[in-house]
């Protein structure tokens, strides 16, 4: 893979994708497919769009500009047709992502203890045509047992106290607010 000068930049850069494309279309390309992870659920047409909307900042993230957002859910579908349709995964950037996949990154105890439910959670929440081109295994019986654990924690979610909910947002809010005042690095 070549290297990209920079987000802006017109170098492009071979992501696996059958074609050079430009590290931003990447970046609104993952965003995107972030918020449609976020749109599972029943939701009314009217809070579809709502959502749809409210999910564009999640894209300024990952550098996402308003212009490159598609306007409409309608629009979003178009271009996520659009988009699956020339994923290809080359067996260098496959790899990379099984090392992902396979939290290689981790420490082995930790590894070992959480591999079995990260890696059915990341693969579960894949498109499939990404789990095929990563050449993943999942079959319907994996996607039911899916659902019905989403549909558990739903349940449970709706009863847990707010400070458990979010316990989690606001010991890494406690841990930013530390390092800016002790002057330490946030990564």
């Amino acid at each position: 893979m070549s290297k990209d000068k920079d987000i802006d930049g017109g170098d492009a850069r071979d992501l696996g994708m059958g074609t050079p494309i430009q590290r931003r279309d990447f970046l609104q390309g993952a965003a995107i497919a972030l918020m449609v992870t976020g749109c599972k659920g029943e939701m009314t047409a009217e809070q579809a769009d709502q959502f749809y909307r409210s999910a564009w900042t999640l894209g300024t993230t990952l550098q996402v500009t308003e212009d490159q957002w598609p306007p409409t859910r309608a629009e979003f579908d178009t271009y996520w047709v659009d988009a699956c349709g020339r994923v290809s995964i080359d067996d260098d950037v496959r790899a990379y992502l099984q090392e992902l996949l396979n939290l290689r990154m981790i420490k082995p105890v930790l590894a070992w203890a959480f591999r079995p439910l990260l890696k059915f959670l990341t693969v579960g929440f894949l498109a499939p045509v990404f789990r095929e081109a990563l050449g993943v295994q999942w079959s319907d019986f994996r996607q039911r047992q899916f659902e019905r654990l989403f549909l558990l924690v739903a349940l449970v979610n709706r009863f847990l106290p707010v400070f458990i909910r979010q316990g989690g947002s606001y010991v890494l809010l406690a841990d930013v607010r530390r390092r800016v005042r002790d002057h330490r690095a946030l990564v």
